[in-house]
């Protein structure tokens, strides 16, 4: 019990540290932006694409820091970016000595899980709106086509990947697009948040994905834990290598 109080005590720090990022962005703004995001706040409205812009510019600093530790060269790279939030260019790099001179330290374990659920809900609300009939392959993907073994590994074939996809190769459409969340999402997003997307979802990436094949098995089977083939499923699906393949599945 007391393990867990800890927990959730460190998770509360951090995401005050988060909140405290956030109004430094948000004071960039001026002092008016300032009172009028406060006052729409009290009355509980909140502007979707303010809030999208201030979340994404959030994920790029939040990226930057974290590069900081293992990536030199990154790290300088996103210090570089500005973003237009409300119409105001804002650096990234101004933010960063912000919080640096405010010596906010990031425990980025505990951080990036809030981080990712912070900065996701747009990408979730879009699909709502406009659909998830197209998807996007990772770069390794569109360069060069793979299979996967019995074994589980994988081989190169002949055949060259579209850069995206559309959801009817696999026979779907926007009825499924409960099964589907989080399949428009960039690459490298999706890995972040495996076991926040829909099972058909997680389906198609264990059929196409060249990475992640273990997390993306696990989080298959967790969402299929209440089907009595689960684990047939999942073999199909790592043995197959094209949508072809597993429209008995």
């Amino acid at each position: 019990m007391e393990v867990e109080e800890n927990i959730v005590r460190e998770r509360h720090l951090e995401t005050n540290k988060l909140i405290r990022i956030v109004n430094i962005i948000i004071n960039k703004l001026g002092a008016d932006k300032v009172r009028a995001i406060k006052e729409e706040n009290s009355k509980f409205i909140v502007d979707i694409d303010l809030s999208d812009e201030l979340s994404g510019f959030l994920m790029t600093v939040f990226t930057c820091l974290r590069k900081e530790e293992n990536d030199k060269p990154g790290h300088l790279r996103f210090l570089e970016y500005s973003a237009k939030i409300d119409g105001l260019d804002i650096s990234v790099k101004t933010v960063v000595e912000k919080i640096k001179a405010e010596k906010i330290e990031i425990n980025f374990l505990i951080c990036t899980p809030i981080v990712d659920i912070i900065t996701l809900f747009r990408s979730f609300y879009d699909e709502v709106r406009t659909g998830v009939t197209r998807f996007r392959v990772r770069e390794s993907m569109a360069r060069r086509g793979v299979k996967r073994t019995r074994e589980g590994k994988l081989i190169p074939t002949n055949k060259v990947q579209e850069n995206t996809q559309n959801i009817s190769q696999y026979g779907l459409t926007n009825q499924h697009i409960s099964l589907l969340q989080g399949i428009t999402l960039a690459p490298e997003r999706r890995t972040e948040v495996l076991r926040s997307l829909g099972p058909l979802a997680q389906a198609i990436l264990l059929i196409m994905e060249d990475k992640f094949f273990d997390k993306l098995r696990s989080a298959m089977t967790h969402s299929l834990q209440m089907l009595p083939m689960a684990t047939e499923i999942i073999s199909a699906l790592k043995e197959a290598n094209h949508p072809g393949n597993v429209s008995g599945v």
